[in-house]
């Protein structure tokens, strides 16, 4: 069966010859049936015909596929284009200890009409929405780096399909197995095979304090979001007033770790008054502190081999193979469960989060997976303890149990 190489949209394939720009995604528009396969409403251009729309895309593809900022045509990069577009790469030192209204800054207070429409490719068919994209505003003497939330989700939360539906749920229990936050031999035992790097970022998200904190905001915040939303629509009711839809919810994310690192981005600059902008179209890398020196991912793996005498006398079931398959991307409706398909990075540069650390993973099986999930361990001792719902007793010695590895309940 054919392959397709590429990820294309749709209304790329409908104009091949056209070159494109993702603007900007200016909202999070919620699948009310299954919050994880909500998708960015995305500002795009037609550079050819200079027509404004916008678009459903899931927030991955900005980390795997596209850049914002960018000319394509028919998926690939405009190389022709691109030479006209002033996007330039910088790294900036910041400091991520920020205050609430630094972290909360609508980019129309932060930007005038004007900068903001050059981000808008030179029209204001979206100025209203876009004012109230939320960023995150670092300031130094003679500069402000706006940083928008969409840019921080889509690097830190988004970098795949199953990370970004998990980010979404407020869940990760579907992704890994079992967890050791030892800074010096840290390891995570996974059900199924997810790229190294997105590996280390799941373990940063259970294991670190303001990683955790971080997940778990961004899902309580859209479901509190909606919630309240529907709140204020039966109130509208009880008092005869025109009822809103909820069709969408800002993008909101928070860096996962709070202090002084390093951000590579692509930036467009602005000056005003003698006062510099930077604003943070993507962020390409960073080294904020990942956890751990060292770091293993085991992945769950059943070696299962069937000695099968007569194979011509096994049952068959008829499938039909397309001939051709499409590039197309299409939305998926959603199902309720994890998809776990592989849109993952296809960038081969490690993130220097991860630079010098000793990484390694391994497959083990069923029985290796239990025997690393096994979290007693008993020792004996004839001090005095206090009896305790950890404690156990047995000929006459007392015994109590460690918490060596702490993983949730595993049926395997």
């Amino acid at each position: 069966m054919a392959k397709p190489k590429r990820i294309i949209p749709e209304f790329m394939l409908d104009n091949p010859d056209d070159t494109f720009m993702f603007l900007m995604p200016i909202s999070l528009k919620p699948d009310y049936e299954d919050i994880g396969n909500s998708y960015f409403e995305v500002a795009v251009k037609n550079l050819t015909t200079k027509e404004h729309f916008t678009t459903l895309m899931s927030p991955e593809i900005f980390f795997t596929h596209f850049k914002l900022h960018k000319a394509y045509k028919n998926a690939k990069l405009d190389k022709q284009a691109n030479k006209y577009i002033k996007t330039n790469k910088r790294t900036y030192n910041i400091d991520t200890r920020l205050s609430v209204a630094q972290y909360n800054t609508n980019l129309g207070d932060c930007l005038d009409k004007d900068f903001i429409g050059q981000l808008l490719g030179y029209k204001h068919t979206y100025m209203h929405e876009a004012q109230k994209v939320s960023c995150c505003v670092i300031k130094t003497k003679t500069t402000d780096i706006i940083i928008p939330h969409y840019a921080i989700a889509i690097y830190y939360y988004y970098r795949s399909t199953v990370l970004r539906e998990a980010i979404l749920k407020s869940n990760l229990e579907e992704l890994y197995l079992g967890v050791i936050c030892n800074p010096h031999d840290a390891s995570i035992v996974i059900p199924r095979y997810v790229p190294e790097e997105d590996a280390a970022f799941i373990h940063r998200f259970l294991c670190q304090e303001d990683a955790i904190d971080s997940f778990n905001k961004i899902g309580t915040y859209i479901n509190a979001y909606i919630r309240n939303e529907k709140d204020k629509n039966i109130k509208r009711r009880k008092n005869n007033e025109l009822v809103e839809p909820i069709d969408s919810v800002p993008i909101k994310a928070k860096f996962p770790v709070e202090g002084m690192f390093s951000i590579t981005s692509t930036v467009s600059d602005f000056d005003h008054k003698g006062r510099y902008y930077k604003y943070v179209h993507e962020i390409l890398d960073d080294d904020s502190d990942i956890g751990f020196t060292k770091f293993t991912t085991f992945i769950q793996s059943n070696k299962i081999i069937a000695e099968i005498d007569d194979k011509d006398k096994l049952p068959t079931i008829p499938r039909e193979v397309p001939s051709e398959t499409s590039e197309r991307l299409k939305s998926n409706h959603a199902n309720k469960k994890y998809k776990h398909n592989t849109v993952t990075t296809n960038r081969k540069k490690k993130c220097s989060s991860l630079s010098g650390i000793e990484m390694s993973n391994e497959k083990i099986t069923d029985e290796e997976t239990l025997q690393k999930l096994k979290i007693i361990e008993e020792t004996t001792t004839n001090e005095a303890v206090d009896q305790s719902l950890t404690d156990a007793t047995g000929n006459g010695e007392k015994k109590f149990v460690k918490l060596e590895f702490p993983v949730k309940e595993v049926k395997l």
